[in-house]
Parts: structure tokens; C-alpha cells; sequence
């Protein structure tokens, strides 16, 4: 977590964390990516996407460590959260 603590997310949502400073900060990590398209033709699929990743990054978050991974800080998980509000349901 202390790799990602100082990560600043673009507003691409691509984010690269090489060689992390900090000496608790592990040297190799990444994330674990999910592609969305950015609008879908049925409604109710755009909202399904919606909710099943807005809990992802919100409530899931706490089921992180016993899955192996690590929780998402927020300088993550906010800018994620508004790209995620913004899929529209043409």
C-alpha cells in the first residue's frame, strides 16, 4: 500500500508506479486493470457495470487482503470511481 500512498492517478487512468520511493514500499507492484467500454446499448447493462464496479472500489475494498491484494487508497479509487459515473447507456 505504501507504493501507492504518494501515486498521483492521471486523468487517463494510467498510472505506472516504478520503483516506488519510501522504504516500505514494495519495489514491484501494478494493478490489476479492467477495461469498460464507455457507453453500452442497453441501459440496464451500463448500470450493471456501474454498480458492480462502483462496489469494487468502494465496499469491496474491504475483502481486498483476504483476497491478496491490497486496498486501493483514495488518490486511486476517486478519480476511478468519476471515470466509472461517466459510462452512458446509448
Amino acid at each position: 500500500m505504501a507504493a501507492f500512498a504518494a501515486a498521483q492517478m492521471p486523468d487517463n487512468l494510467r498510472l505506472f508506479v516504478a520503483d516506488p520511493p519510501g522504504p516500505d514500499a514494495y519495489p514491484i507492484v501494478t494493478f490489476s486493470w479492467i477495461l469498460l467500454y464507455k457507453s453500452y446499448s442497453q441501459p440496464e447493462k451500463s448500470e450493471a457495470m456501474r454498480e458492480l464496479f462502483r462496489w469494487t472500489l468502494t465496499d469491496g475494498q474491504k475483502y481486498a487482503s483476504d483476497l491478496g491484494f491490497i486496498p486501493l487508497p483514495p488518490s486511486v479509487t476517486s478519480p476511478a470511481l468519476a471515470a466509472l459515473n461517466a459510462l452512458a447507456a446509448n
